[in-house]
């Protein structure tokens, strides 16, 4: 004699307002000389070449560092690296941080205090006081190629430096445009989950934060980490974690269910052949990788995964559509 017992969490009910009349202004794209000529600077940077250095630490010279950030004693997420390579003057950092590297030596370590800026974009820090402990690992000059017919040729199909310039011109716009395009979805999403009435069951919360964890894990041992070091160096628990990421783990829920809501109103699907279409060049690309062994491919989950995507980028564009102005 069997029992079964069986628990099911029930699609939520979902109520958006109508969006037809929802106008979000898109912005034009503009490429200036200094867009072009920054990036042509990173392209002189990735093929420079470098000296090892015995003397102090000066503009333009490539590091290498460890260091920890804390904010009232307690390390900061992401606060830890080792080996992190920097360019001083390029100014990736928060203001200040690689002035204090200036005039330091290999091996040398240096403790300091820095206000991040008021408009920082990590909002839990802006404009607070962060403690650093850095150790300076590596110094080397860097030697920048000359911008000539030989260097433009070696970067591809140029024959010279203008080909290169408006090739570069025209990657820029491109990358311009997705951002736009992304702010665009971003700003429409935003104001659908504000303005709709979304129940979300907690088990889809927790469900969500359990990915997001698995996520940062599957990152972590990427870099040679581990989980549970990595909280403890941070003074946090999993529980600690969890709390920490449950309104943008409840965030990400809503979106998905309005994206489903919108697919299911408008009629917006994926075809079996296109999803499995993708599913054989994605399966082929990540074998060639050696990312996977096909013997222990969950066909299923992926084929979910794939339709998912195709039909939420759909739901977007069309959202896209109907919204800007």
């Amino acid at each position: 004699k069997l029992v079964y017992k069986i628990i099911l969490t029930l699609f939520p009910e979902i109520k958006i307002e109508d969006f037809s009349k929802l106008k979000v202004a898109t912005r034009t794209v503009q490429v200036d000389q200094k867009d072009i000529d920054d990036t042509l600077e990173t392209i002189k940077a990735s093929r420079s070449i470098l000296h090892d250095k015995e003397g102090v630490v000066e503009n333009g010279d490539r590091v290498e560092v460890d260091f920890e950030v804390k904010h009232d004693g307690q390390i900061l997420e992401g606060g830890i690296s080792k080996n992190h390579p920097l360019i001083i003057g390029g100014k990736n950092f928060i203001p200040g941080f690689e002035d204090n590297l200036l005039g330091m030596k290999k091996d040398e370590n240096k403790s300091f205090s820095l206000v991040a800026p008021k408009d920082y974009y990590v909002k839990k820090i802006a404009g607070q006081k962060l403690d650093f402990s850095v150790k300076i690992n590596n110094v080397k000059s860097v030697e920048l190629p000359k911008v000539d017919d030989e260097f433009v040729k070696s970067l591809g199909n140029f024959q010279n430096l203008n080909q290169l310039m408006d090739n570069l011109k025209e990657g820029i716009t491109e990358e311009k445009k997705l951002k736009e395009k992304q702010r665009v979805r971003l700003e429409i999403i935003n104001h659908l989950i504000k303005n709709s009435s979304i129940a979300i069951p907690e088990i889809l919360v927790n469900q969500q934060i359990d990915s997001m964890i698995g996520n940062l894990d599957r990152d972590l041992h990427s870099n040679g980490m581990e989980l549970g070091l990595y909280l403890a160096q941070m003074g946090k628990t999993q529980d600690d974690l969890r709390k920490e990421w449950h309104d943008e783990a409840e965030k990400q829920v809503k979106t998905i269910m309005i994206l489903h809501k919108v697919a299911k109103d408008n009629n917006i699907s994926a075809s079996r052949e296109e999803v499995d279409e993708t599913l054989s060049t994605t399966v082929q690309s990540m074998m060639m990788k050696g990312e996977i062994d096909k013997t222990n491919l969950d066909m299923d989950k992926l084929r979910d995964g794939i339709s998912s995507r195709i039909i939420n980028e759909r739901v977007l564009d069309f959202l896209e559509k109907t919204c800007s102005a």
